[in-house]
């Protein structure tokens, strides 16, 4: 995802975001609809990673989510992911202010299409690189892309990539207060 267009551009090949769809079906959306229920307006935060280094910290996504909150106290937070972050998903809620409210879906063994329609339902999304970021840009869900451990990605004009800074400092070098401000920008421009 990354190298390619960087050959192409070496060159001379002329290279441009191609957006990535993917249809969310009918039984999905209905699946999803009754787990979000209570959630009509749901921030999605990805937890899922391959490695443990491209985590974004607990303490991390608890600012970012109490930032936005303050913000709009209406929102949601959905984490998504699968069992193996379930770990992360539990310290989040353990520490968690009692004003926040979650739909938390790591222990749950959903179906991927039934995760997608979740993450469709999402006003926003932010996550590392991994699937949560590329089912949210395929569902037309404006992204914020965390890039600490990895060279960013901006293949879609709905992903917004953040990256560490300085650089080599890994996932704690991406402020929360970035996190939150970019995922506030993306909510205020749907505003009507």
């Amino acid at each position: 995802h990354t190298w390619l267009p960087r050959l192409f551009k070496k060159y001379g090949y002329p290279v441009r975001p191609v957006e990535p769809s993917l249809t969310v079906s009918a039984d999905a959306a209905a699946h999803a609809a009754v787990l979000a229920q209570d959630h009509p307006n749901l921030v999605g935060f990805g937890l899922s990673t391959s490695a443990v280094i491209r985590r974004y910290g607990v303490a991390q996504w608890l600012e970012v989510a109490s930032l936005l909150a303050d913000r709009d106290p209406t929102l949601s937070f959905l984490l998504f992911g699968a069992a193996d972050v379930a770990d992360t998903a539990d310290a989040i809620l353990a520490a968690a202010p009692r004003h926040l409210r979650w739909l938390d879906v790591t222990r749950s063994a959903l179906p991927l299409t039934t995760g997608h329609a979740l993450v469709a339902r999402c006003r926003a999304f932010a996550g590392y690189d991994s699937m949560g970021i590329h089912l949210a840009v395929a569902a037309d869900v404006p992204t914020v892309g965390l890039f600490g451990a990895s060279p960013p990605m901006a293949y879609s004009r709905l992903l917004t990539p953040l990256q560490a800074s300085p650089a080599g400092t890994g996932m704690a070098g991406i402020p929360a207060t970035d996190v939150a401000r970019e995922v506030t920008r993306l909510l205020e421009d749907q505003a009507p």
